[in-house]
C-alpha cells in the first residue's frame, strides 16, 4: 500500500493520529526525545520530529474519511495528486529512530536555491533545495517528498549545484 503525507495545523499531529487511528487509518507519526532546558530543570520531552506532517498508509484515497479536524491539506504532486511516499522512505525515518545516531560535519556557506546533500537524521546522501535561509538554519524542500523541513546549517555535507 502507498504512504501519502498530510499537512496538518500546528501542535494536532498526534490529536489527527489518533483521529485517523480511530477511523481504521494506519498512520506513522516519527517522535524523538529531546532534553529541553528551563531555567530551573532540563527534562526530557517527546516531540514531532517533522512539525505538522503525518504519514498515513491507505490503498484506495477517501477524503471524507482523510480530512479529520486539524487536517489542513494532502501534500500533492506536480500533476496535483496525492504524492505517494515510497516505502523505502518510512523503513529509513524508522531505522533512524531505532538507532538515532549523528553525526559530525562541516560548516559551510549557502544561499537561496543552492542544491544540497544533507546528512541529518535519515537523509544521509539525500539531496534538497534551500528554499529561505534564517540565522542558522535553512528551509529545505527534500527532493522527491514535498516535504520542507528546517535543517540546522551545521547538517549539511555540501553544495551539489549552486542555485542562480
Amino acid at each position: 500500500m502507498p504512504w501519502y503525507l498530510l499537512y496538518t495545523k500546528p501542535k494536532h499531529e498526534k490529536k489527527v493520529e489518533f483521529l485517523l487511528n480511530d477511523v481504521g487509518i494506519k498512520t506513522f507519526l516519527p517522535t524523538i526525545i529531546e532534553r529541553r532546558k528551563w531555567s530551573d530543570r532540563v527534562k526530557k520531552v517527546e516531540r514531532v520530529l517533522f512539525s505538522s506532517y503525518i504519514f498515513i498508509d491507505i490503498e484506495i484515497f477517501f477524503y471524507e474519511l482523510i480530512f479529520q479536524p486539524g487536517v489542513v491539506r494532502v501534500i500533492k504532486d506536480e500533476n496535483n495528486k496525492p504524492r505517494e511516499i515510497p516505502e523505502k522512505i518510512i523503513h529509513s525515518i524508522q531505522g533512524w529512530l531505532s538507532e538515532n545516531k549523528k553525526k559530525d560535519v562541516e560548516v559551510m556557506t549557502f544561499k537561496q536555491g543552492d542544491s544540497v546533500e544533507l546528512d541529518t537524521l535519515f537523509f544521509q546522501a539525500k539531496h534538497g533545495i534551500i528554499e529561505r535561509v534564517k540565522k542558522d538554519e535553512f528551509i529545505i524542500l527534500l527532493e522527491g517528498t514535498g516535504i520542507k523541513l528546517s535543517i540546522a546549517k551545521e547538517k549539511i555535507i555540501r553544495v551539489v549545484n549552486k542555485g542562480k
